[in-house]
């Protein structure tokens, strides 16, 4: 974490340089919580009658459940989930997680938002197993992972889903927000996805639609989890991110300017950052180590009893 502070840190206060971020020893990286920041009064607790009664949405009998393809892809994930696999990226996730929802509930908020300065910085990869793991680690809380990058919509394609009904088409006004819920494997877990993408997708965040959906979302689920659009392509996040309760942004070892990302950060509002995910790193060894469970370890625990016995 101390390698994501320092540049976070350096990304504030250099100027002029132009060169790339180091690979740093830990991959992937817990996020640098901050504590600065509080959430509005209106935005704490469970005050949204909704929410407080329990009224989480619930899926239909004849709701079809699709199954999330769950492949390594070397010792990364791209297109492949791997938080529910034993393997040492996905307790790196897990804790992930556990912070990310830490910070998101210790400031009141229920959405967070995950985006990059460029494209090819792994964000739907990370807000995907955000998702995931978030689920994994609280089954009795919903989350729903939500796509708006409306120009090169990936979580479908990295989940191995499909969409019925395309989020965009609720965002146009056209659909309920219902009819393009994807209910998954793992019951914690819904998934909005986009059918069809947008190439004027700043017109949609500028309707009156948006916000509402945004609205029902986070009044339906503990946790909402957005995937977006690169900062510094597009004008989508500035429109987003007002209706968003956290951040996080995901760079990439050895490949993201430091340029780009100091401009990230003057780009969104720093009070709702809450940490940096620095994506393709050089995992530690003690990570690479793992803790797995095998059954030499029981029968070694079966000796110890017998012979205290």
């Amino acid at each position: 974490m101390g390698e994501i502070t320092d540049a976070l840190r350096r990304a504030r206060t250099e100027r002029g340089r132009d060169d790339v971020l180091p690979r740093a020893p830990l991959a992937p990286a817990a996020p640098g919580i901050t504590t600065g920041g509080s959430a509005p009064a209106a935005a704490r607790g469970d005050t949204r009658p909704d929410v407080a009664a329990g009224r989480l949405p619930q899926r239909a009998d004849d709701e079809p459940v699709a199954p999330i393809p769950r492949v390594k892809v070397g010792d990364w994930v791209g297109r492949a989930i791997l938080v529910e696999a034993q393997q040492a990226v996905a307790e790196c996730f897990r804790q992930f997680a556990i912070r990310v929802r830490g910070a998101i509930e210790a400031r009141g908020v229920r959405s967070v938002l995950v985006t990059s300065a460029l494209r090819r910085e792994g964000k739907t990869t990370v807000a995907c197993n955000l998702a995931l793991a978030l689920a994994s680690v609280a089954a009795e809380r919903r989350a729903a992972l939500v796509d708006l990058d409306l120009h090169r919509p990936g979580v479908a394609r990295s989940l191995g889903v499909h969409p019925r009904v395309g989020l965009e088409r609720v965002l146009d006004g056209d659909a309920s927000l219902e009819s393009a819920r994807i209910c998954t494997e793992i019951p914690a877990l819904h998934v909005y996805a986009v059918a069809n993408s947008r190439p004027h997708a700043h017109e949609v965040f500028s309707s009156r639609h948006f916000p509402e959906v945004m609205q029902s979302l986070t009044a339906g689920y503990d946790v909402v989890i957005v995937d977006t659009p690169p900062v510094l392509l597009l004008p989508d996040v500035a429109l987003i991110a007002p209706h968003v309760g956290a951040y996080v942004a995901v760079v990439r070892a050895g490949s993201t300017p430091r340029s780009a990302f100091r401009e990230l950060l003057v780009e969104l509002p720093q009070d709702r950052l809450i940490g940096c995910f620095l994506n393709d790193a050089r995992m530690p060894r003690h990570a690479r180590q793992g803790y797995p469970y095998r059954d030499d370890d029981e029968a070694d625990a079966v000796a110890v009893s017998t012979a205290a016995g």
